[in-house]
């Protein structure tokens, strides 16, 4: 089952490039929102009538809020604690991992590096999308 709608969280452009090219190439019917850090996401989340995503992807490392701060701040509003997030960082820290475990992280993915690579990457995470939870919570390194 594939979700229908993305929240990708990431300040760095080429990035958002990259999820926004990859997510079309699995499914071009997948709606795709952006933001750049983790308050503008809130405030996109907040907004009267919004459009809430079946999945989360959280870069760790932006300005202003950064990538843990928000998913705590995810985690403890109810109308958004059900959200599936997916962290997608540069990161492979055993720390950062597990700090963001405990704050309720569903997923970790090491963020890939060229279109081939999140491709593969999205469509392993999509494939364990179930509704509105992930199956069988895991580390995913791409290769």
């Amino acid at each position: 089952m594939l979700p229908n709608v993305v929240l990708f969280i990431d300040d760095d452009a080429d990035d958002q490039a990259i999820f926004n090219e990859a997510t079309g190439l699995i499914d071009p019917t997948i709606q795709r929102q952006f933001a750049s850090n983790g308050l503008e996401a809130l405030k996109l989340l907040r907004q009267e009538n919004a459009v809430l995503p079946d999945l989360i992807f959280l870069d760790i490392n932006m300005p202003i809020m950064n990538g843990m701060e928000c998913l705590a701040e995810l985690k403890n509003i109810d109308t958004l604690r059900h959200i599936p997030v997916i962290i997608c960082s540069t990161s492979a820290y055993t720390g950062d991992q597990e700090k963001c475990e405990e704050l309720g992280a569903d997923f970790y993915l090491v963020k890939p590096n060229t279109l081939l690579q999140m491709s593969t990457a999205l469509q392993f995470v999509f494939s364990k999308y179930q509704g509105k939870k992930i199956a069988e919570p895991e580390q995913v390194v791409a290769a």
